[in-house]
């Protein structure tokens, strides 16, 4: 039996819709395959302090945070720290459900880095999850603000530019709000053990090494 127009119009209206929803799925799934996926179970955060001013400055003490969100229920993770030699400070578990935040304020007695650099020291902060979360950076304060999405492990690559501020002309000549040079800094964090890692300056590093290629030590992590 021949069908009606209105069935007609039913079956292709049908059709259409399957045809939509079809495509929205591949379009949905080729837009979360672009860039790099910030979910992950392990990460590595540096913490880069900021200046502090002089007392009749504006001097709001810094405070850095992450921020950890989990997608998943009962899900658990910790924050946490290394010793001199390497051997990991286990932190507290917490708990997150779906679509939860924590926010933890980090310890920068244990992330913050000797001046003026270019030492392999142990001063990561390692979050560590049983589901994959994802972990922001940031801090608050003078001369703070700063922010940034950790990268997982997973998700690391080999090959970086480092972009730089011009550097502020006041070396060995802090003013009083100026308390240093401005020098631009980059911290690279190891995952694993006996990296190589080549360095190519543009300009003289503040310790004056002019070395093209640089071996930076491998930090053990012992990630279980």
């Amino acid at each position: 039996m021949a069908l009606s127009i209105y069935s007609r119009f039913r079956l292709g209206l049908v059709a259409f819709i399957v045809v939509i929803l079809g495509v929205s799925s591949m379009t949905s799934r080729a837009q979360s395959q672009k860039g790099i996926n910030p979910d992950g179970r392990d990460f590595f955060i540096g913490y880069m302090p900021a200046i502090a001013h002089t007392s009749f400055f504006t001097n709001t003490r810094e405070v850095a945070y992450v921020l950890v969100s989990s997608y998943t229920d009962n899900n658990t993770f910790q924050l946490n720290y290394f010793d001199g030699g390497g051997n990991v400070l286990y932190g507290l578990s917490h708990t997150l459900n779906a679509g939860q935040s924590l926010e933890l304020p980090i310890d920068p007695s244990q992330m913050a880095p000797t001046k003026p650099g270019e030492v392999a020291e142990y001063k990561a902060g390692w979050v560590h999850s049983k589901y994959p979360v994802t972990v922001q950076f940031y801090s608050e304060g003078s001369s703070a603000g700063g922010l940034y999405d950790a990268i997982p492990v997973s998700a690391l690559g080999k090959n970086y530019v480092v972009a730089a501020w011009v550097d502020n002309p006041l070396k060995n000549n802090p003013g009083s709000i100026n308390r240093d040079s401005s020098s631009s800094e980059f911290m690279i964090i190891a995952p694993y053990n006996n990296t190589d890692v080549t360095f190519v300056p543009i300009r003289r590093p503040t310790k004056g090494s002019l070395e093209s290629i640089q071996e930076l030590e491998r930090m053990e992590r012992r990630i279980p």
